[in-house]
């Protein structure tokens, strides 16, 4: 089946799911691949079955083409693989305690859709996974569409979302700016926020590489988490920590594709890729949220 016909399909079974950018009202597929709503507004579905339901050009000029391609050269080598595992293993249990035989997820911030794509694989068996994924980035949701066919990816304001209200079990935000009061107006009772990002030590080889003695050396998320726990009746946290070997061909990659070096100068980025690193530290928090405390 084509990557287009797979999109439909799934727009098709989700009937209601999708809501215009401009006037919030129901957006239905028309053939031969163009979603309207009553006023008339429409927008058509690329050929790769993503659609752009982004208002206006946004999106910032450093989340460009080769960042993404870059992360998704590394997501794909299997670096990140522990992180994937503990998701799964986190919303297995959940999927079995809620007795669940349907499980819709969406990725804010989804990126070029390696880690939306790589967890609904993961819980394939355990129920079945209907996974959205959501960037303001045109060039990340081009590049998922093209690799994952697995997935109904969208062009769209994260503040804004192009989707219906309480019409998903899970939302992921995995290195990913959060707006609380989208999730909670997105998310279905009962279901879980779940956020990913980086502990203390993430990347630290890469940090003490650029930024050795100085302050950027160091990082903390306890405003994060903090920020996290005020908005959810219930909170779960887990950690993960492993160092994991970096192939000399992915390290270009890898420096391409963290904001980490971005203060950095061309001739430190430089000597570190000619210094080289064979190990990288992988070190996450998982944040799992219920019941919000947002009023909306």
């Amino acid at each position: 089946m084509r990557k287009i016909d797979r999109a439909k399909a799934f727009i098709r079974s989700h009937s209601g799911l999708l809501i215009c950018p401009i006037c919030r009202d129901r957006l239905e597929l028309q053939e031969p691949a163009r979603l309207t709503c009553s006023k008339r507004h429409s927008f058509d579905m690329a050929r790769t079955g993503y659609v752009n339901l982004l208002r206006g050009s946004q999106g910032s000029q450093k989340y460009g083409r080769a960042l993404f391609e870059a992360r998704q050269e590394v997501y794909q080598a299997g670096l990140y693989g522990p992180v994937i595992e503990l998701l799964a293993e986190k919303l297995k249990a959940w999927i079995k305690a809620q007795g669940l035989s349907q499980l819709s997820i969406l990725d804010m911030g989804c990126g070029e859709g390696s880690h939306l794509a790589q967890t609904a694989a993961a819980l394939q068996g355990e129920a079945e996974v209907f996974p959205v994924g959501i960037d303001i980035a045109k060039e990340a949701i081009h590049l998922a569409a093209r690799e994952y066919a697995g997935c109904l990816w969208c062009v769209g304001d994260l503040a804004d979302a192009p989707f219906a209200d309480k019409q998903f079990d899970v939302i992921l935000s995995i290195f990913s700016p959060s707006n609380y009061k989208e999730f909670a107006r997105l998310l279905a009772d009962p279901g879980l926020v779940v956020k990913v990002i980086p502990g203390p030590d993430y990347l630290r080889e890469i940090r003490i590489g650029l930024y050795g003695d100085t302050e950027k050396e160091d990082y903390s998320n306890e405003d994060v988490v903090r920020l996290f726990e005020e908005q959810y009746e219930h909170v779960e946290k887990a950690s993960l920590r492993c160092i994991q070997t970096i192939e000399p061909e992915h390290l270009p990659a890898l420096l391409e594709m963290t904001p980490l070096t971005w203060g950095a100068s061309p001739e430190d980025k430089e000597r570190l890729l000619q210094e080289g690193i064979s190990q990288v530290t992988i070190d996450v928090a998982v944040l799992i949220g219920q019941g919000s405390t947002l009023l909306v």
